[in-house]
Formats: C-alpha cells, structure tokens, sequence
C-alpha cells in the first residue's frame, strides 16, 4: 500500500501481537505504543482452563468476569462501557478461546531486544488483568521504553480515559 514507516500501537493481546510485528519490522516501524499489556504470559494455566470454559459453556459463563476487569463499576454503567459490553457479547467463543490459548503461550521477552524504536508502554492504575508491576516488567525489558500510569483506568482505558490514552500516543507519535 506503499507505507514504508508507521507507527504502532496495541492494546492488551494486541500489545503482544504488536511487539512481534515491531520486532519482525523494526526498520519500519517508526514509534510503538504498548497499553495495558505485558511481556508474557502471567497465568499460563488460567487461559487454558478459560478457554476450556468458554468452549464447553460459551463466552456468556465468564462474561461479567472479564468485563469487571475491563472496565471500573462507573465505566460498566457508560454508553461505552455498554458498548464494550455488546462488543464482547457478540465474540464467538472459539474466538475468545483461541484468544486464551494464545495467551497461554505468549512470551515476547525474545523480543525485546529487537525494539530499537521508541517504546511507550503504558497502563491502568486500576489494571486487574496486566496489573500495574506486569506493565513496568514490559517497559523494563526493553532499553529505553518510557512507562506512564494511566490514572483511574481498568485493562482498556481507551473510553474511561480516553484523553489520557490520546496523550499518551500523541506524545509517543510526536516524540518519535
């Protein structure tokens, strides 16, 4: 399509698939952004017993677990937090679950030595699933990553803050 160089962001497993894309294309990606994400996998056993859950029950059984950790109580109760909701309602469960065995078996820590470009990582003050110390693990790992906390968020503070995420990848994409 004729990019040569982006920048790159993502989001809880998305962060983990944006860290093997920037460590796979480090010469084209110009700035990376990681939110609410971590370097590997923190309960390797969890994932595989939700993902067996999610396919003998289906995505509802877990449901308001895992939107508990998305989201603060306030932000359950918001038109966006609703939407997450329908969003998360209307996965297919294989989908999900083939989520959980990937997240089984993440480990980017290979990675992180290929990150040359300028590195973001930031998260959730209120983050349950990548808790605070997982994201400062990531930002640890790879040589001058830049760490910021995202106050009062959950796991995805893109519509509770979403000022504090926009700030966070402007400055990401203007300091690169």
């Amino acid at each position: 399509i004729g990019v040569n160089r982006f920048d790159l962001a993502g989001i809880s497993i998305g962060g983990l698939v944006a860290q093997r894309v920037a460590a796979t294309l480090r010469e084209e990606v110009r700035t990376l952004t990681l939110l609410d994400s971590n370097i590997v996998s923190l309960a390797p056993q969890m994932w595989k017993d939700r993902a067996a859950k999610v396919r003998a029950e289906g995505l509802a059984a877990i449901e308001e677990a895992v939107l508990s950790r998305w989201t603060t109580p306030q932000g359950r109760r918001s038109e966006e937090g609703r939407g997450l909701a329908m969003m998360l309602a209307r996965t297919p469960s294989e989908g999900y679950a083939a989520g959980c065995d990937a997240l089984a078996l993440a480990d980017c820590r290979a990675c992180a030595a290929s990150l040359i470009m300028p590195v973001t990582v930031a998260v959730g003050d209120l983050d349950e699933a990548t808790p605070p110390q997982a994201a400062r693990a990531l930002a640890d790992a790879i040589v001058s990553a830049r760490f910021e906390i995202i106050e009062g968020a959950a796991h995805i503070p893109l519509f509770e803050r979403a000022d504090a995420v926009n700030a966070i990848l402007r400055g990401s994409v203007e300091g690169g």
